[in-house]
């Protein structure tokens, strides 16, 4: 239909279609983006990026026929995580979300399907089929994830294992809170200090009779030789595990590359 031939009431019902489109798409784009950044499994997380692109593709297209036809330009008034932050998907964990988005792949297809009878507007039909067919296609590699037999569709990005590698270094401790891991360091060195500098000053009060000038320079003293041993012994030990780490993702790298 021509938007000249058109109705002034049938745009506007045509247009709040669209628009509904192209919210549904957006929100869709943030939700598989803020899952795969949160997502553990460096696999799954990058098929949920490839499928938040496709969203965000649908979008343009969507927002590129709203322009054609004279509506204004569209506001996202989704959340900036979309439907990843529902109550329902942080309890359930990856799976149960994974399930949820499958679930309303499947509304998408039904809701465009009946677009197709009821919108009738040729440009936005043309949309409508192209994009009907994509919301097929991840119905399908979302019930594979959740089955765990991921293969890719034809004209889907592979599986880039460098990427995959690349992501599971980054998110290795990522999100690992450990507070109060200084509390046991902190606790063994005053310990150890006291005990030191107690040992020196009754040694030095009982070698001298309780003379508080050179109980006093035994003290200092003893404390400025802990905080220097304590401080050398902190700086090697952490610089000894941190070889460590690297030499152990050194040695994972070679074990991937050669398998």
């Amino acid at each position: 239909m021509a938007i000249a031939t058109m109705s002034s009431a049938r745009l506007k019902k045509v247009l709040a279609a669209l628009e509904g489109n192209w919210q549904a798409e957006m929100e869709g784009y943030h939700t598989y983006t803020t899952l795969a950044d949160r997502d553990a499994d460096p696999v799954r997380a990058q098929v949920l990026r490839h499928l938040a692109t496709a969203e965000l593709e649908h979008a343009a297209l969507w927002e590129g026929r709203i322009q054609e036809l004279g509506g204004p330009k569209p506001v996202y008034a989704g959340g900036p995580g979309g439907n990843a932050d529902s109550l329902a998907n942080r309890a359930g964990g990856p799976k149960m979300a994974l399930r949820r988005l499958e679930i309303e792949e499947s509304r998408d297809i039904a809701r465009y399907g009946t677009q197709l009878k009821d919108l009738g507007d040729e440009g936005s039909l043309a949309i409508l089929e192209h994009v009907i067919e994509d919301e097929r296609e991840h119905h399908r590699e979302l019930g594979s994830l959740l089955r765990g037999h991921y293969t890719a569709p034809a004209g889907a990005p592979k599986v880039d294992a460098k990427a995959v590698l690349a992501e599971m270094l980054s998110k290795r401790n990522e999100g690992r809170k450990q507070p109060g891991a200084w509390i046991g360091d902190a606790i063994y060195g005053v310990n150890d200090g006291l005990g030191a500098i107690f040992g020196i000053v009754s040694g030095v009060s009982g070698a001298t009779a309780g003379d508080s000038k050179y109980v006093l320079l035994a003290g200092l003293s003893g404390m400025i030789a802990s905080a220097l041993s304590m401080g050398s012994g902190a700086y090697l030990a952490a610089k000894s595990e941190r070889e460590i780490y690297h030499a152990e993702i050194s040695r994972e790298r070679e074990a991937i590359q050669m398998n």
